[in-house]
């Protein structure tokens, strides 16, 4: 284990993921087995959506041969499938909805497009040639010598999608907003490493809250306004820990290239441990105060935020 990684592996934050994990996992899975049927058709229902939109963002206009650029837009979309898992977690959420319409359906395919497309130009900036060690991504694929420009290879595609998505106003005004502040936070995280706890709340306000929020965005603006201002803050304290726990997997590399990162931050490893703990807390009492049919999805997204950081722990 990486020993920046072994500092943090205190029984307060040990004992605290695993009681979240324990006093969960029955609920979860009586989520996943009451909600199986349903979760598997709007998976596949949201792939197929996505894969007219993206075939027709990725679509060569009249007149144009592609050529050797055809190659590219092909792994461009198996990239886009590789990346499906994006839509368990959400299926899971949707299952505790209501009824949702078509036009939310193809809302939800067009915001994961862009979603996707900001993953494939992160990938560029971050020099990302695979996804935590697992599959290749878009950028890795290109990096083995079918490209001549890797880095072109993976960003124009992206801009196709935006261009089709965003240009083609197939998103609310709302998800336009979220998607405007991701690449902000995104150009907060590019100058520099902040020097506190307030500046890097700023840049993870959009390089994840806003970012994870681009994926829900047509859900959350089909329930009722209490329903969504009740979820709202659930999300955003959601995305900011799995920020933190993809800070602690990172650390190492994060202080080789002055990056943004949580467990950086502080003078002592006391502190990193007393505010992490702080904001979990809150996380789990946010849990709670949602709608009582998103209760099981609530529990299900600590759950397994909970298990992830033992991952990253080694737990």
């Amino acid at each position: 284990m990486n020993p920046e990684i072994e500092t943090f592996r205190r029984y307060s934050i040990v004992n605290r993921l695993a009681d979240a994990r324990t006093r969960r996992s029955a609920q979860k899975q009586e989520l996943l087995t009451a909600t199986e049927q349903r979760r598997s058709d709007l998976f596949d229902s949201l792939r197929k959506r996505r894969d007219v939109v993206l075939s027709e963002a990725l679509a060569a206009p009249e007149g144009v041969h592609l050529g050797q650029a055809a190659v590219v837009i092909a792994e461009a979309e198996a990239y886009a499938k590789r990346c499906d898992w994006n839509w368990v977690d959400l299926s899971a959420f949707l299952a505790c909805a209501p009824e949702s319409s078509e036009e939310t359906l193809e809302a939800l395919a067009a915001a994961g497009l862009v979603y996707q497309a900001f993953r494939m130009i992160d990938d560029v900036i971050d020099r990302h040639l695979d996804y935590k060690g697992g599959y290749a991504t878009l950028l890795g694929v290109l990096s083995d010598g079918r490209c001549t420009n890797p880095d072109a290879g993976a960003l124009l595609p992206a801009i196709l999608v935006l261009m089709d998505v965003i240009v083609g106003h197939r998103l609310s005004a709302w998800a336009v907003d979220q998607a405007r502040r991701t690449v902000f936070g995104a150009l907060e995280e590019s100058s520099g490493s902040p020097s506190d706890l307030s500046e890097y709340d700023t840049i993870v306000s959009g390089k994840m809250v806003a970012y994870g929020f681009l994926l829900f965005a047509p859900a959350l603006q089909a329930l009722d306004a209490e329903a969504s201002s009740n979820l709202e803050p659930f999300f955003t304290e959601s995305f900011r820990v799995s920020q933190i726990a993809n800070d602690l997997q990172d650390i190492a590399e994060d202080r080789l290239r002055d990056q943004p990162n949580f467990w950086l931050l502080f003078e002592s490893p006391d502190q990193a441990e007393k505010t992490f703990l702080e904001r979990f807390d809150r996380l789990e009492q946010l849990a709670c105060r949602v709608p009582d049919r998103f209760l099981p999805y609530t529990n299900l997204r600590v759950h397994d935020i909970a298990v992830y950081f033992e991952q990253v722990l080694g737990s």
